[in-house]
């Protein structure tokens, strides 16, 4: 038998959920080490810390093309993450396990999210890539101070 949907309370908690997951894995890809900085004291802009280490206009633009490539792929995921999860909530209601289907499942989401760390990894490299090495040393002075301040 099949079991009923939670109701709103489960559509509003996944949607948490998703948006949590996007927030972890896809959006502001572009920071360094979740560095960023606010802007005229809004919110923070993920790509101003390239901007100060000397990043120009077409720079930025091409990070923030690949960063946007890449958290359209992770929202993808992330949606997958969340069907995957609602699948193993059902699962687990069932009086008998489907053992193979539950383990499935539980390395699909594995997989996924394995794949998202990597990927922002990689988005991480292709940026340096872009910047000339006078920037790149800029960055990481940046990057460098701004997790001194933090720890203290």
């Amino acid at each position: 038998p099949q079991v009923a949907s939670g109701g709103p309370n489960l559509n509003r908690c996944s949607s948490i959920f998703l948006i949590v997951l996007i927030l972890l894995f896809s959006p502001n890809m572009v920071r360094a080490d979740d560095q960023s900085t606010a802007t005229d004291g809004g919110a923070p802009d993920p790509i101003g810390i390239y901007k100060e280490a000397g990043a120009n206009e077409a720079q930025t633009q091409r990070i923030r093309l690949l960063a946007d490539q890449l958290q359209s792929l992770n929202t993808d995921r992330a949606r997958e993450i969340m069907a995957l999860i609602r699948d193993i909530r059902n699962l687990s209601l069932q009086p008998d396990l489907n053992e193979k289907k539950l383990l499935a499942d539980q390395n699909r989401i594995n997989s996924l999210q394995a794949t998202m760390a990597s990927e922002r990894i990689k988005l991480l490299i292709k940026i340096r890539q872009l910047l000339t090495p006078p920037q790149r040393e800029k960055l990481v002075t940046l990057l460098r101070q701004r997790r001194e301040a933090k720890s203290q």
